[in-house]
């Protein structure tokens, strides 16, 4: 949400899409946009982060959740892996390199 918020304030009006209601969109979780940019927070729990096609990919941390979706913690990493690759295609993917799971990933 946080990219998102600092988008607004700096005067870009993206499309915004995150997964909670927030304050800064008057309680919503989604606003629409006037430009081309859509700032989408992505939910990696089930997987369906890897249905999307970004042309920009922030990874800020990557943790040891969902393992039962996952089949376990190599999973999670190899989807995270997977979206970064997608996100290198068309563009690029910026990686919080604080986190050592997250530096793992652009590693790949």
């Amino acid at each position: 949400m946080a990219t998102a918020s600092a988008a607004l304030r700096a005067g870009i009006d993206p499309t915004v899409y995150v997964g909670t209601t927030a304050p800064w969109l008057d309680g919503l979780n989604a606003r629409p946009g006037a430009g081309n940019v859509m700032i989408a927070e992505c939910d990696e729990s089930d997987g369906s982060f890897l249905k999307l096609d970004p042309a920009i990919a922030i990874i800020t941390n990557i943790d040891r959740e969902h393992l039962d979706h996952y089949g376990g913690f190599d999973g999670v990493l190899r989807a995270f892996a997977e979206f970064t690759r997608r996100a290198a295609r068309k563009g690029c993917a910026i990686v919080c390199w604080d986190d050592p799971e997250a530096r793992r990933v652009a590693a790949a």
